[in-house]
């Protein structure tokens, strides 16, 4: 999202329960650190200062049962030095809560765009649980479950940002307390579970990045590993550490592992349990990018909007054929490829796209 000097952004932002229904008693405020490059009001009006980033943080507070809760979510700005006119972008900030549960347990923050023609098309997922690192249990997994099916249903949304609350950790694991209490039926239902969220981020149609802003072990690291696209801070740590435990990964941690770092070195991870950090995993593949810990937001938001760029279907379709086409004979995968070519070359997109770089312009991606 640019803002250019002189020119505003207005945020705002609305506080929603598990069923959808808005919050009356949610305070907002907004905040940036970084005063020299913009300014926001607390009422959520941005004005662009000097050239350079700023986070634009909402302050979400409301009344759950007889607790008070809160939730943060950052919007990453960039203001530019050439003038421009203002423009609006409506950034709501959900926070969704499981029916029947009060208090900051379970909480998934969501920052989606609006209508708006301003708007990005990017939305950030925020597993929001900083008082336990962000640990993953089973309400976490159907809230995160019931949120990605709904971004991937809407057209409008081109690129998700998965990541957690604070600087600590993105996810650290299960919630061990919960782990210790379940039965081989109901541990069965729950690695069920979690294998259904990670197709699901497998499967979504549309790019998923993981931000890996801390640690990423166990049930985190497995999640990290189902999205499309993984840049972690220099700080964070990823691991399988299931061993230590008496247990094994339930959320596909042996599948997806050798997959992506090679049999050898996963069986090692796995066996030892021991996190490697942010340089170790990219030199092995583990990870895309790596990043300094302050410029995480912004290299996440930067590739996102470019891929958010890209045309809809073809994006679709190259996820597609790379994740069913590494199950099939390279033969197969060829005729697959072969055959999904033909289809999208017939696509508005693809019109779109080849006038568009006759025409020497930006092509305008329709998803159709």
């Amino acid at each position: 999202m640019t803002i250019p000097v002189g020119g505003t952004q207005v945020f705002s932002a609305a506080i929603r329960d598990s069923n959808g229904s808005t919050v009356r008693s949610a305070i907002v405020t907004w905040s940036t650190a970084n005063s020299s490059v913009a300014t926001v009001s607390s009422n959520g009006l941005a004005r662009g200062v000097g050239e350079g980033t700023a986070a634009i943080t909402a302050t979400v507070s409301a009344v759950s049962g007889s607790q008070n809760i809160s939730v943060e979510c950052s919007v990453r700005t960039t203001v530019e030095m050439d003038p421009g006119s203002s423009a609006t972008y409506d950034a709501t900030a959900c926070l969704l809560l499981p029916s029947g549960v009060s208090g900051d347990r379970y909480r998934v923050a969501v920052i989606r765009p609006s209508e708006s023609e301003n708007a990005s098309d990017v939305t950030t997922v925020t597993v929001n649980r900083p008082t336990v690192l962000n640990a993953i249990d089973a309400q976490t997994v159907r809230t995160l479950t019931s949120v990605l099916t709904e971004l991937g249903q809407d057209d409008e949304i081109r690129c998700v940002v998965l990541t957690g609350a604070g600087d600590r950790a993105f996810i650290a694991g299960a919630d061990i307390a919960e782990l210790a209490r379940l039965t081989p039926n109901r541990a069965r239902a729950v690695s069920d579970a979690g294998h259904r969220l990670c197709a699901l981020l497998e499967g979504l149609g549309k790019p998923v990045i993981a931000a890996i802003n801390g640690f990423a072990l166990g049930g985190g690291c497995e999640i990290a590993m189902a999205c499309t696209l993984r840049i972690a801070a220099r700080t964070a740590k990823l691991g399988q550490p299931e061993i230590a435990l008496g247990l094994i990964p339930g959320f596909g941690g042996t599948q997806r592992l050798p997959r992506l770092v090679g049999r050898g070195r996963a069986v090692e991870m796995l066996l030892t349990g021991a996190p490697i950090d942010a340089e170790e995993a990219w030199r092995i593949g583990l990870v895309n990018r790596v990043v300094p810990p302050e410029e995480l937001v912004t290299e996440t938001s930067r590739l996102a909007e470019r891929l958010a760029t890209q045309a809809p279907v073809a994006v679709r379709r190259i996820l597609e054929v790379v994740h069913h086409g590494l199950e099939m004979s390279l033969a197969e995968a060829a005729v697959f490829e072969a055959s999904t070519f033909g289809l999208v070359v017939g696509t508005e997109d693809a019109r779109e796209g080849t006038t568009a770089f006759l025409e020497k312009r930006k092509p305008r991606f329709t998803g159709r």
